[in-house]
């Protein structure tokens, strides 16, 4: 297992799409290290993470930075709890009697559609989960796009103890859509549960979370839903997917558990 170190970077002004200055800089002496577009992961056992902090202190480059987790295959299954991170996209399903795909679902084996939350998994996928989890309620019509069959799955269980999540302070979300839900605001991406709740992920093996907290006490909806897959489950996926699928391991305490990331507006900054 490997404790990570991931830092989110400002490289870019959105107004004007030209990168920071010091943001190339950093962007070269650091390419091994990245992740997605704006996010750099270092290993927290060695010391090029320190390095890449002060480079960007030095740079005035804002930035975040989280704490993770990176497991070999043949460690996933023992490993209790994994976030999995379905594609959210508009209009990917419509239509209630006659059902309708949307044509990007085809780019991915698992999706869930924006607006009323459905998800639908290509039917390899299909057969990996409900050898994993046979109570698993998934629609027998098969739905086809683009030569790609997929499967509307049924309403998930939902795990109805919160997820105790580090952050500085909880937000109210903004909209009317999202009256009545918060979200954490200043979290260094750690997270853990109690142990009944992940005693039940062990048995359900794929649960929405809906719900977090910061200090234990009082609990928060958020807007959208957390999916959590047990490690069995997550090596099976793996297994068969490989990185089509993202899968994130749950921290626990096992790294991080506090916030010490840079929030810094750049100088001149509104």
């Amino acid at each position: 297992m490997k404790k990570l170190v991931i830092y989110s970077v400002e490289l870019t002004n959105l107004d004007t799409f030209k990168p920071y200055p010091g943001a190339k800089a950093f962007e070269t002496r650091y390419v091994a290290h990245r992740r997605e577009l704006w996010s750099f992961a270092f290993d927290l056992e060695r010391d090029d993470w320190r390095r890449a902090e002060a480079d960007l202190k030095k740079a005035r480059l804002a930035y975040q930075r989280y704490y993770g987790l990176e497991l070999p295959p043949d460690k996933m299954a023992a490993h209790p709890v994994f976030y999995l991170v379905i594609p959210s996209l508009y209009d990917a399903v419509t239509g209630d009697q006659r059902v309708v795909l949307s044509k990007e679902v085809a780019s991915h084996p698992l999706a869930q559609d924006f607006g009323d939350g459905r998800i639908v998994a290509r039917v390899d996928l299909v057969d990996v989960l409900t050898a994993i989890a046979p109570r698993l309620k998934v629609e027998r019509r098969v739905l086809t796009v683009k030569s790609k069959n997929y499967r509307l799955l049924g309403k998930l269980p939902e795990l109805e103890i919160p997820r105790r999540v580090t952050a500085k302070r909880v937000r109210a979300s903004v909209g009317e859509d999202y009256a009545g839900t918060h979200y954490p605001d200043g979290t260094d991406g750690t997270t853990t549960l109690p142990e009944k709740a992940a005693e039940l992920i062990a048995k359900h093996h794929l649960m929405q979370s809906w719900r977090f907290t910061i200090d234990g006490k009082r609990s928060y909806r958020e807007a959208s839903a957390h999916y959590l897959i047990s490690g069995t489950l997550a090596h099976a996926i793996h297994e068969t997917f490989g990185d089509k699928i993202q899968l994130s391991p749950m921290t626990f305490e096992l790294v991080g558990n506090r916030v010490t990331g840079s929030r810094r507006r750049r100088a001149g900054s509104s």
